[in-house]
């Protein structure tokens, strides 16, 4: 149901590093700067609690395997001299159900879990620490992290964070803190701020995902084709990017993506926007596009591209006319422009003197930069195959209004980093 697109990683090192599984290594193995904090901190606290539930339901579950394989143990003491190898993933045991057929390959998973968002990233942390015997497919739309923390959103939202801080966050946190200090600096703004270059976020994450972290772990970029929680043996089916159709059969679906792209595909009830109506798409009610009719009451917020800026402390930035990426034609450039009240204030902005990062570089996050039309927020969410070419279209515009202040005063000001993933503030309620 969601689709991959391309990305680069010549302007910023954010594709996958280091040693995270794959499927062919493992083989079996903040809307604005300020309106975040309580979501996103509040999702980092519920969602230990949620996977206690689930790491203690398949707790329970383990319990009475072991107990089963203890009572054959003792009729047939010979079965338990040498230890079985347990199945490869990949090789599923056959067995009778209603299940749809499916000629493509077959991997037996206890969780699946969709999407590199924060809370994602949070659940395989978790059950890599609560329950590592567990097989857990990660897939993420692309070859890349989904969260916020690495793609753009480097300033921490939260102002009393001793008091909400915790589990993993609250631990990559301190890794990213302790990555600094190795190099003689501290990751906090003159006002106590905690921020980070979105290269070092990814650089701090990725390890979560490692073979030593999470050796259970097969990581998939993938985009949905189709799901069922019902029948014998629950499945989610994915494309591989540069693959094949791949089955997972689960015992448990968790779905982290923003626009719960899983859990429609499932048919969980939603409400979107400002509204309390409550949409299905699979029972052939979906949510109706924002219009004068309905009040605009099913749009979504604003989404933006956080780009981070570097500030040159003399001379002049690389000319961002000259800037080579796919998801950029220079040519777009003509007839763009802004507003002079917002060029004349952006010296004195909150992305120039507050969202100040390590190293001369800027969080670049203003009401001018989130895409004016939420009509296209809603067609991100609702129409996956368009996300490639949203994502284009939202970048060439930022990029462009960057260039706009580099040409017309503010020559020092450059690109530092282009995010692969957009900023989307909000998605369906389930």
């Amino acid at each position: 149901m969601s689709g991959w697109y391309p990305v680069d990683t010549r302007l910023v090192f954010l594709r996958r590093q280091g040693d995270c599984v794959t499927k062919d290594s493992s083989k079996g193995a903040q809307a604005g700067s300020g309106d975040l904090a309580a979501g996103r901190l509040r999702l980092f606290c519920l969602v230990p609690g949620l996977l206690f539930l689930l790491l203690l339901t398949l707790g329970c579950l383990s319990a009475c395997s072991e107990s089963q394989a203890a009572g054959q143990a003792k009729a047939e003491p010979l079965a338990t001299a040498v230890a079985p190898e347990p199945p490869e993933a990949e090789s599923p045991q056959p067995s009778q159900s209603n299940d749809p057929p499916f000629s493509g390959e077959i991997v037996n998973v206890d969780v699946v879990v969709y999407a590199t968002q924060t809370s994602g990233l949070a659940a395989v942390r978790e059950l890599a620490l609560g329950a590592p015997h567990l097989r857990v497919a990660l897939i993420s739309c692309g070859n890349l992290l989904e969260t916020p923390l690495v793609q753009g959103l480097s300033v921490e939202d939260a102002r009393n964070i001793s008091e909400v801080s915790g589990g993993f966050y609250g631990e990559w946190r301190q890794a990213v803190i302790a990555y600094y200090n190795r190099l003689g600096k501290e990751p906090f703004t003159s006002g106590g701020r905690f921020v980070y270059e979105p290269e070092v976020a990814a650089q701090t994450l990725w390890p979560y995902l490692s073979a030593a972290s999470a050796p259970n772990l097969v990581f998939y970029s993938a985009k949905l084709v189709a799901a069922s929680d019902q029948g014998e043996h629950p499945y989610v089916d994915i494309q591989v990017e540069g693959e094949g159709v791949v089955r997972l059969q689960t015992r448990y679906f968790i779905d982290a993506s923003v626009e719960a792209d899983l859990a429609r595909l499932l048919g969980a009830d939603y409400r979107l926007g400002r509204g309390e109506e409550i949409y299905n798409d699979l029972a052939g009610n979906p949510a109706p596009y924002p219009c004068a009719e309905n009040g605009f009451s099913t749009g979504p917020q604003r989404f933006s591209a956080l780009l981070t800026l570097k500030v040159h402390p003399s001379g002049t930035a690389v000319p961002i006319a000259a800037l080579d990426h796919p998801n950029y034609d220079p040519g777009s450039y003509t007839g763009s422009t802004l507003a002079r009240k917002y060029v004349e204030a952006f010296a004195t902005s909150w992305s120039m003197r507050m969202a100040v990062l390590p190293n001369n570089k800027r969080e670049l996050n203003e009401t001018w930069t989130d895409w004016p039309d939420m009509g296209l927020a809603f067609q991100w969410i609702f129409s996956p195959e368009k996300r490639g070419e949203i994502r284009k279209r939202v970048l060439e515009w930022t990029i462009n209004r960057v260039r706009y202040l580099q040409e017309n005063g503010y020559p020092r000001v450059g690109l530092a980093a282009i995010p692969q993933k957009l900023y989307v503030r909000e998605g369906p309620r389930i």
